[in-house]
């Protein structure tokens, strides 16, 4: 029996949800493995990127081809090879055309492969996220990709009397955010003994707030950490959240309290599909 059955089993026995599953990095190696299904969304939303790979890396083989064959022939001239007919300016010419072809080539390739490599590292973090479970007022489980095409998720983390004041704040403004689907998470950073982190219970908070169950909040906590440091930003005083957007993608976020005030000019949900761009959401 492999370590991943035993883990599994371990976790069945126990009750506790299996923690979510992280990006891999192997160590000694830029190169980052992802998900079969994170890659597969790096080529839908930019289609055309793997052409311009194959196209990119074709013509620079001809180009590296070319400015072999013309050095081989610039040599034999220079030596005299080619007899007195040599045309070494032409020669030069062709060598410098190659030969800045294949660096133009080579920088956009490196573009290219560094645009794709920050796509799939975020696509990778929000299928982190995805998989992050959430506790609802009726005790029921389920994951943060389980409210994608449904509601705008903001996460608020941070110290449990800040995390209180801004759900708070929230409140206050609650019939207008439920109105644009928001739907908002509490995350203490650091253990709540005093209980200010008001949990959710009503029937009408479930459209409206989601807790963060025991056996995920060290996975929770992990992934708030990790967006801190690639941010090189300290928020365990200050806190921070994370905004998504209606189709799950992350659209911002920030140290501090919550813009709640800015979230009013999101479009509303009214449950009515108005056309194309009733999902398109602003930079809140």
């Amino acid at each position: 029996m492999d370590s991943n059955q035993s883990a599994q089993e371990t976790s069945s026995s126990t009750g506790q949800q299996p923690q979510p599953q992280r990006v891999q990095r192997s160590q000694g190696s830029l190169r980052t493995k992802y998900a079969l299904n994170t890659k597969l969304r790096g080529e839908a939303t930019a289609p055309f990127r793997t052409v311009r790979l194959f196209g990119f890396g074709a013509l620079m083989a001809s180009a590296g081809l070319g400015l072999a064959i013309n050095s081989i022939q610039l040599l034999a001239g220079i030596s005299g090879a080619k007899g007195p007919s040599f045309d070494l300016g032409g020669a030069l010419q062709s060598e410098a055309i190659d030969l800045g072809a294949l660096v133009l080539l080579g920088f956009l390739l490196r573009n290219d492969l560094q645009a794709r490599e920050k796509q799939l590292a975020r696509l990778a973090r929000e299928d982190n996220l995805a998989a992050l479970p959430l506790r609802l007022s009726n005790n029921k489980s389920l994951q943060v990709g389980d409210l994608r095409g449904f509601h705008r998720l903001v996460i608020i983390a941070g110290p449990p009397a800040q995390v209180a004041t801004s759900i708070a704040e929230a409140d206050a403004l609650r019939e207008e955010l439920e109105r644009r689907s928001v739907f908002i998470v509490g995350l203490p950073t650091s253990d709540d003994t005093d209980g200010l982190v008001p949990l959710p219970q009503s029937k009408e908070d479930l459209r409206w707030r989601a807790s963060v169950p025991l056996p995920g909040l060290d996975a929770w906590r992990s992934f708030i950490s990790d967006q801190a440091r690639l941010a090189g930003a300290d928020v365990s005083e200050s806190g921070c959240y994370i905004s998504l957007r209606i189709d799950g993608r992350v659209r911002g976020s920030g140290r501090g309290m919550v813009p709640w005030d800015n979230m009013l000019v999101l479009p509303v949900n009214d449950g009515l599909f108005k056309g194309p761009l009733d999902f398109v959401d602003g930079k809140v």
